[in-house]
């Protein structure tokens, strides 16, 4: 059972895992889905943050990188 779900507070769940109140607020509002807590959806919405933050890859289109490298190597 979670400390949320055993009815503690924000300032008792703060408390307990040693960071401020407004954290846990925002890692609550962050990972909020309407089902029961499950790990997965969680990590897949953490998954997709990340992914969206990171640069795209310039060469991902095949007939690109062929034709790049068929240039430096011709």
């Amino acid at each position: 059972m979670s400390l949320s779900n055993s009815g503690k507070g924000l300032s008792e769940i703060a408390q307990h895992l040693g960071r401020h109140k407004s954290t846990i607020s925002g890692e609550r509002k962050r990972n909020a889905f309407s089902e029961p807590y499950s790990s997965s959806p969680v990590q897949g919405a953490r998954y997709a943050r990340g992914k969206a933050c990171r640069p795209r890859r310039k060469l991902d289109d095949e007939r690109a990188l062929k034709r790049v490298r068929n240039f430096f190597i011709s």
